[in-house]
C-alpha cells in the first residue's frame, strides 16, 4: 500500500510540474518607446535626482571627502548606473581630478524606489572639490537615458554623511 501512495504521489507531483508553466505569471510588457520617454523625462527632472558632498574632512579622516548621489527607478525593469568624478579648483574652473572616474551598478533589473550609493576619495593635498555624477539607465544592454549633475547641497534624505545629514555642493580639503 505504501508503495502505491509513493508512486502516486510521484506522478502527481509531475503532473503538477508538467501544467505549472500554464499557470505561471507572464513577465510584462516591454515597455514602448513613448513610455521610456516619459520615464526618463520624470526621472531625469526629479527632484530625487541628485547629487551631494555627504562628509568633507571628517574628523576620523581630515583628508577625505565623500561624493553620495540618488537615482529614481523607471517603473519598469532597468538597470541603474552612476558614474562618479571628483573635480578639483584650478585656474578660474573646475577641472577632473586624475583617477577619480568610477562607473558603479547601482541595482540591476530595478523597477520602483530610490537607489543611493557613495564614494570616498582622499588627498593629501589642500584643494576645493566639487563631485559630479552621471546617471544612467540600461535596458537589454540599450541606453534608454543618462543625466550628468554637479553636486548640490540641502538634501536631508541623504544616508552615511558626516555629521548626519550633512550635503554640501563644495569641499575644501585641509592639509
Amino acid at each position: 500500500m505504501r508503495r502505491i501512495h509513493v508512486i502516486t504521489a510521484a506522478l502527481l507531483t509531475i503532473g503538477l510540474i508538467g501544467i505549472a508553466p500554464a499557470f505561471a505569471a507572464k513577465a510584462p510588457p516591454a515597455p514602448s518607446k513613448r513610455e521610456i520617454a516619459k520615464a526618463i523625462k520624470a526621472a531625469t527632472h526629479s527632484s530625487d535626482l541628485w547629487a551631494t558632498i555627504n562628509f568633507c574632512n571628517p574628523k576620523n579622516d581630515r583628508k577625505s571627502v565623500g561624493v553620495r548621489a540618488q537615482m529614481p527607478a523607471l517603473g519598469f525593469a532597468s538597470r541603474l548606473e552612476m558614474t562618479f568624478q571628483l573635480e578639483y579648483w584650478s585656474n578660474n574652473a573646475y577641472l577632473p581630478a586624475p583617477h577619480t572616474r568610477a562607473t558603479y551598478t547601482i541595482a540591476k533589473g530595478a523597477v520602483t524606489g530610490l537607489y543611493q550609493f557613495g564614494v570616498q576619495y582622499s588627498y593629501g593635498t589642500p584643494i576645493t572639490v566639487i563631485g559630479r555624477v552621471t546617471f544612467t539607465w540600461i535596458r537589454d544592454h540599450k541606453v534608454l537615458g543618462s543625466k550628468t549633475v554637479s553636486t548640490t547641497g540641502h538634501h536631508p534624505s541623504v544616508k552615511d554623511s558626516d555629521p548626519a545629514h550633512y550635503s554640501v555642493s563644495t569641499c575644501s580639503l585641509v592639509a
